[in-house]
């Protein structure tokens, strides 16, 4: 994204007010079709899928559909999430353990 230098909590509000831009949105969903491109092409993929729909009663077909929701996300939806979850009132944080 256009604002990545710096701390990052100076960023994250700025979510709510502007756009990332479609530039930053095609690159992050680029991004994402390369990797269920990569990772379609392992089996592992597939029966994670198969279990992960059995599990939850939905249909495995829908693995099919990923590239076209990827593409459905709009800039308008970023925002929108963002003023849900990027609140001044949460903090948002990755633990990565050792």
């Amino acid at each position: 994204m256009s604002y990545q230098t710096g701390n990052q909590f100076d960023y994250l509000p700025r979510l709510h007010f502007w756009p990332t831009g479609t530039v930053d949105l095609d690159k992050f969903k680029q991004a994402e079709i390369l990797d269920y491109k990569k990772q379609i092409k392992e089996n592992r993929y597939w029966m994670s899928n198969f279990i992960r729909s059995f599990n939850n009663s939905s249909n495995p077909e829908d693995i099919l559909e990923v590239e076209a929701k990827i593409n459905a996300v709009t800039l308008a939806q970023v925002q929108e999430v963002a003023k849900k979850y990027l609140s001044k009132d949460k903090i948002i944080g990755v633990l990565m353990p050792e």
